[in-house]
């Protein structure tokens, strides 16, 4: 047994899944993960007096880090949890999925198991000991710091109805918000009022998000840090994106830019161009990670990033095979004008 991941699972169960004594705890794994996470997670539960249990199942598919872009329109094209997972899941009181397939995401099953009240909590790809580690809060003043630094953010979002987003690399890209909810995603179940479904959270957390008015996106976007598209992975050259009414018409730059192009074109939907997902992130644990942690990049600290394509499990009303995150270096972001996140840093008193 390893005492340091028990240590830290104790502090994400008590506080972020608020464990209860005498909770039936199910712990979900999908074969991805490292038995020495289940193995922690299973301690940690007993320590807290719950009683743990453990469902592997083999998903659908197996979704590779490099594809993780393709989850965002996963939904519309298969079903995703069998039954089995979903009865257990609903008799639970809490639930700890270790999965390397965002379809879960979507299952009917997963919901159906929310609104009898199972709290939830999805690890994306945290599926080793390092990245746990790296990734898990360690102490309830680190929880309360993002959660308080997200719901500040959220109230600044909802109430916003313009936004500029500009960067030293040459982005300078303006929308209307208003027509779709801003959510966040704060860390702590139930207790938030998130995109997502009341009562889950994924982690790590920390990220506020709010879906620009259809066809209000106009300007020039430059991606220079990361992106998600086919492969998640750090851009080494600039990717110029020229936005008019909500989609990209043009697409210029180097290698990097012409693989982006071909891998949109090869979709065949014109809705992948779509603008979408305006996001602040607040997660001081989150760093560059490129391919690794699909989170990470767009939830670290003092990033304003945007999306293309899909964005109906946001609350948006595009559809599209997939969901491309972008990050860009040292952006800035005004909301009605006044400047919220300053050069890669969060501006907020």
């Amino acid at each position: 047994m390893d005492p340091l991941l028990v240590e830290r699972s104790l502090v994400m169960l008590q506080h972020c899944l608020r464990i209860r004594p005498k909770d039936n705890m199910l712990i979900v794994a999908d074969r991805s993960a490292d038995t020495l996470l289940v193995d922690a997670l299973t301690a940690a539960s007993v320590s807290l007096g719950a009683v743990p249990h453990t469902l592997e199942y083999a998903p659908g598919r197996y979704m590779f880090e490099r594809d993780y872009c393709r989850f965002g329109g996963a939904w519309q094209l298969e079903g995703i949890l069998s039954p089995v997972v979903g009865a257990a899941l609903k008799t639970a009181d809490c639930a700890i999925f270790l999965n390397s397939d965002m379809d879960v995401f979507f299952s009917p099953h997963l919901r159906a198991a929310l609104e009898t009240g199972t709290r939830i909590i999805l690890l994306c790809y945290i599926i080793d000991r390092d990245r746990f580690l790296r990734l898990m809060p360690e102490t309830l003043e680190e929880i309360k710091d993002v959660k308080e630094t997200t719901e500040r953010y959220l109230t600044v979002m909802r109430k916003a109805r313009h936004a500029r987003l500009t960067s030293p690399g040459g982005t300078d890209i303006e929308m209307i918000l208003g027509e779709n909810r801003a959510g966040c995603s704060v860390g702590v179940v139930g207790t938030g009022e998130g995109g997502f479904v009341g009562g889950m959270e994924l982690l790590p957390a920390g990220q506020v998000i709010c879906c620009p008015d259809k066809g209000t996106v106009n300007g020039k976007l430059v991606l220079d840090r990361s992106l998600m598209a086919h492969e998640y992975t750090r851009l080494y050259e600039s990717v110029e994106l020229t936005v008019k009414n909500g989609y990209v018409e043009d697409i210029r730059g180097g290698n990097e830019a012409e693989r982006l192009k071909t891998f949109l074109e090869s979709l065949g939907d014109r809705e992948i161009y779509n603008v979408t997902e305006l996001g602040i992130g607040t997660n001081p644990r989150c760093r560059f990670a490129g391919i690794c942690a699909p989170a990470e990049d767009t939830h670290a600290r003092g990033m304003a990033t945007l999306a293309l394509g899909n964005d109906t499990h946001l609350g948006g009303k595009t559809h599209a095979p997939c969901h491309i995150d972008s990050t860009m270096w040292f952006p800035t972001l005004e909301l009605d004008e006044e400047v919220v996140v300053a050069r890669g840093r969060l501006a907020l008193a």
